[in-house]
């Protein structure tokens, strides 16, 4: 199973409502999906629920760290391709945790200087777990008619070996989001672009593991590092989650 982890230095940036646009995507393009909610304001939970509490992406609740999700899905035995993370923009535990776990990270942000600049704490967190590889930056809400949307993809470029991924800014978000829908659900120019972003995500997912450091160490919760583990891959598909604090 691989883990994505959705994060932003800020609450605002629209971080759940791509979590959910990515986990239905996904689930339609033919995987099991899971989603976690650690973000305070609980706004991908609520939008599973409008969604009348879907199995595909089936919603893990309950649960206070990423690690101790993939605990209680190992427990249960259960099969899924993709375990897709909500963070809130602060609490450094729950983020560490997540970063730790995570096959591909997603540091969203909206274009203004004053949200590119809040991505240092971010940035700060994966340098020292040594994450930087699973890193795509992610550019929301961009307003094509402003240079800001340019600008800020040039900076991040200067970040990173990847090329950075922008969601245009579209009301088909809010519409969908309060009918328990995502944009690219009603929204072909949406679909296009969260087709893109998962593409990529999923790309790095897949090759992030082989490509860090052997030797590189896993902060743990409690500040205690050690050497990363290999993850297993084992169970079968289940909607037992679904009873589980959800």
């Amino acid at each position: 199973m691989k883990v994505i982890a959705m994060a932003s230095s800020k609450g605002g940036v629209g971080k759940s409502t791509l979590a959910a646009a990515l986990a239905v995507h996904a689930a339609n393009d033919g995987n099991t999906v899971l989603l976690i909610d650690l973000d305070p304001q609980q706004s991908t939970r609520a939008w599973w629920s409008r969604a009348g509490g879907p199995t595909n992406p089936q919603l893990v609740g309950g649960v206070p760290l990423t690690s101790e999700a993939q605990k209680r899905i190992e427990r249960f035995d259960i099969r899924a391709d993709y375990l897709i993370v909500d963070l809130p923009g602060s609490m450094v535990q729950v983020i560490e945790d997540a970063v730790n776990a995570a096959d591909a990270i997603a540091l969203v942000s909206q274009a203004s200087p004053k949200d590119l600049e809040g991505q240092a704490a971010l940035e700060g967190i994966v340098d020292k777990l040594g994450r930087r590889v699973a890193v795509l930056y992610v550019l929301n809400r961009v307003d094509k008619r402003s240079k800001l949307g340019m600008e800020a993809q040039m900076l991040l470029a200067s970040r990173s070996t990847r090329l950075p991924v922008s969601i245009t800014e579209s009301v088909s978000y809010v519409r969908a989001d309060t009918s328990g829908k995502t944009a690219p659900e009603i929204d072909k120019a949406a679909a296009e672009e969260i087709a893109v972003l998962w593409k990529a995500l999923k790309g790095i997912a897949n090759d992030s593991r082989e490509a860090e450091p052997a030797n590189r160490l896993v902060q743990e919760p409690g500040g205690r590092a050690e050497a990363a583990k290999p993850e297993g891959r084992r169970g079968v598909r289940s909607d037992r989650l679904a009873k589980q604090g959800t």
